[in-house]
């Protein structure tokens, strides 16, 4: 049951419907710190090792893909379509169509909900949606000489010459190529207000301690220690490797070493020192990484010798208003010194807050009725935050017309194997490596209901229900 196609929910309430659209496999390559792994890469390149792993691990034949959809966040500058680039270099055929799409940090959320409604309206029968980041080598792309280099050549593209160019040069040159002077960064053009800066308002909307986002963020890098030493992991990561020297990239390497409270409590807040809880430490960093599934109906499947893992059952899109808010020096913080806190704006809130009841009531459903929970931790304040709110009656009162809380989401249930504060964010990559882990815990678990879910800093949400398949239903 797709909820945005309300005439097919009748067609789609049962497993065994033919029409419905199953997640066959996905993967994801290993997340990596800027300039590490991945340096040498271009978006491209990671989005097509995603790819390739896929059809290496599902052993489909390249002709049977009609479709690839990719999200991807950080400008690609030598690629306009990194979509289609990704999959002609994975062995895809040249008569496979590919398009890119961009959504913030809900990216490949829209890539496989777009995949989803391909397949519905007829016009694909088999979809690989994803999304690939990587941020190793922006900013040197934004450097003005590289920009005063090319003013240097002439009509035909070939240089002036040396000395011609080494005479223009000026140390200036060397500093970011934008409006502002500052290094690029990708972000929303909303509100004035970063990540970090929502985040600290949501920890002092909800009473979110520094203490309490340390710990939480303690327990997300600890599961994810855990995790790397066990087989799970292979169930969905696939090792990279390429030039210039091959050595394969194996493992994450976000920030593991930041994993127990001493060292987390080392870590400055980053806006207001008298009233922010929010640090780098307990905040996801921004990685590079792809990760990919394949979808489609679940007659498609049983017609390639298939046999799907969860049916795709529903999903929703949620935004907010996110009103523009003055700038503040960089010395203040959203909660200042003096002023209490202002009240709460929809757009303040987690946006999987809004988003996760809305896929609840439509598929008249609660909490407890959910065996999997895989949310997208932004930073510890985030995801606490999402938390609260779910369990709060004012925020069901005043925010969703509710009389009561929705409830509360076990901890047991909720990112056993580590969250994104553990694994890092390639905000492109990050949904569907969502699904993928849940997806094979329903399996490990033997659960039948997992309930996905993520938000953006400019008010979106997005979430996902996801059903077990049982054999021969």
């Amino acid at each position: 049951m797709i909820t945005c196609m309300e005439k097919r929910e009748r067609d789609m309430s049962t497993s065994s419907n033919p029409n419905n659209i199953v997640f066959v496999d996905g993967c994801r390559i290993p997340f990596q710190k800027p300039a590490t792994g991945y340096r040498h890469f271009k978006v491209q390149d990671l989005a097509r090792f995603a790819i390739r792993g896929l059809l290496d691990r599902t052993r489909i034949h390249p002709d049977e893909v009609d479709h690839v959809i990719f999200g991807s966040v950080t400008p690609t500058f030598s690629d306009d379509n990194p979509a289609r680039t990704a999959a002609l270099g994975a062995g895809l055929p040249a008569t496979v169509q590919a398009h890119t799409v961009t959504m913030s940090c809900l990216s490949s959320n829209q890539a496989i909900t777009s995949g989803i409604e391909k397949i519905m309206t007829g016009q694909a029968e088999v979809v690989i949606a994803g999304g690939a980041d990587i941020s190793s080598g922006a900013i040197q792309r934004f450097l003005r000489y590289e920009q005063k280099s090319k003013e240097t050549t002439g009509p035909t593209g070939k240089s002036r010459g040396w000395m011609s160019q080494i005479r223009s040069f000026r140390p200036s040159d060397l500093l970011p190529n934008t409006e502002t002077g500052h290094p690029p960064a990708v972000a929303p053009g909303i509100s004035v207000a970063s990540d970090t800066e929502r985040a600290d308002r949501i920890a002092s909307l909800f009473g979110v301690s520094r203490e309490i986002q340390d710990a939480y963020t303690v327990r997300s890098r600890q599961s994810a220690i855990k995790a790397e030493n066990s087989p799970e992991l292979n169930d969905e990561r696939i090792p990279v490797a390429g030039p210039p020297d091959f050595t394969p990239v194996t493992s994450d390497n976000g920030c593991y070493e930041d994993s127990t409270p001493e060292k987390l409590a080392k870590h400055k807040p980053i806006h207001n020192p008298h009233h922010s809880t929010v640090t780098k430490g307990n905040s996801a960093i921004t990685t590079d990484g792809a990760s990919a599934v394949l979808i489609m109906t679940r007659s498609k499947a049983d017609e390639l010798g298939f046999a799907p893992q969860v049916e795709l059952k529903s999903y929703v899109y949620t935004a907010a208003s996110v009103t523009r808010e003055q700038k503040q020096d960089s010395t203040e913080h959203a909660v200042s010194r003096d002023d209490s806190v202002p009240e709460a704006r929809p757009g303040q809130y987690p946006g999987a807050a809004l988003a996760i009841p809305k896929l609840l009531d439509q598929n008249r459903i609660t909490l407890s009725d959910i065996d999997v929970f895989e949310i997208h931790e932004a930073s510890a304040a985030e995801i606490l935050g999402l938390l609260s709110a779910l369990s709060d009656d004012e925020f069901a009162n005043k925010q969703l017309g509710k009389k009561e809380a929705i409830g509360s989401i076990p901890m047991k249930k909720l990112n056993p194997s580590g969250g994104t504060l553990a694994i890092g964010h390639p905000p492109s990559a990050t949904g569907t490596r969502l699904v993928t882990t849940a997806a094979h815990r329903l399996s490990r678990e033997k659960g039948k209901l997992a309930l996905i879910a993520s938000g953006t800093a400019d008010g979106m949400g997005h979430a996902m229900l996801l059903e077990k398949i049982i054999p021969n239903q």
